[in-house]
């Protein structure tokens, strides 16, 4: 049962995100701030880039598969459907740049290495 590993698995997510976090250095990617780490379970990995369709499609050829999560902003969703000729800046541009990474407690040392090389690269 899943729930059995849950502790080790949010842990394990915990040190790839710490990984990611400083490691990743690239000026054309904004990465999560977080204040409390270990409050973190890190269900998903999303940066920021003005970028995106030029860093997913860069990180599909290189191996590395990308999700775009909630790619439309909720103020554009058919259930708000009197908000939907409304614009909010601030949420749209969130929707426009960004892009999950790979975060996964099966995930070797090497494969985030990987990920992380690749991005910085871009």
């Amino acid at each position: 049962m899943k729930l059995n590993n849950l502790d080790e698995e949010t842990e394990i997510k915990r040190e790839i995100a710490n990984r990611y976090i400083s490691e990743i250095v690239n000026t054309k990617v904004t990465l999560p701030k977080v204040q409390h780490k270990m409050a973190h379970v890190w269900h998903l990995f999303v940066i920021r880039t003005e970028n995106r369709n030029a860093l997913q499609t860069y990180l599909t050829e290189k191996g590395i598969q990308t999700v775009i999560h909630y790619p439309i902003p909720p103020h554009h969703q058919k259930a708000y459907l009197e908000w939907n000729e409304l614009s909010f800046p601030i949420s749209e541009l969130m929707h426009d740049t960004v892009i999950s990474l790979p975060i996964s407690a099966v995930m070797t040392a090497d494969e985030v290495g990987f990920i992380i090389e690749t991005i910085n690269a871009f």
